[in-house]
């Protein structure tokens, strides 16, 4: 599940309705300021993760934080990711890549991997136009720190 303040339907700074979804979740994505506008959870990225993995019982939790991490936290402990800056060319979309290629590597049964992906997409998304990101697999494993050449 991704919470962010807008879909969940934040009111004075708190969740309204995304408790029972989100305590049914396997992988709860949730940004570090998003915690702290819609649950009221601030910290540190570790104490934030862990405290949404503590609150909702998800066996992960993904958090992401600008040009700070992604993070995971899950039963193996807590990971945090470096950023990679690319040219920003279009924002829409990126978070969605991001999403999506974590579940791809989550449903195959190594998020770790997975959030790897995710920040690959995520890079991907944000520098062409449009929120429509067509990327293939082989592409996601190219070594951070190439350029990317379309």
């Amino acid at each position: 599940m991704s919470i962010s303040g807008a879909s969940c339907g934040a009111a004075n700074g708190r969740a309204r309705s995304s408790n029972p979804i989100a305590e049914r979740a396997s992988v709860l994505f949730c940004s570090i300021g998003d915690a702290s506008k819609v649950f009221g959870i601030e910290g540190t990225p570790q104490e934030v993760t862990a405290r949404l993995m503590k609150r909702f019982g998800s066996r992960y939790v993904v958090s992401t934080d600008h040009m700070n991490g992604p993070y995971l936290r899950g039963p193996e402990g807590f990971t945090a990711y470096a950023t990679t800056a690319v040219p920003v060319i279009d924002r829409p979309g990126a978070g969605d890549a991001f999403i999506a290629a974590t579940i791809h590597g989550y449903l195959s049964g190594d998020i770790a991997s997975g959030v790897q992906w995710g920040k690959r997409a995520s890079e991907f998304a944000i520098t062409h136009m449009g929120d429509l990101t067509r990327i293939r697999t082989g592409e996601l494993r190219i070594p951070l720190g190439t350029d990317i050449d379309r």
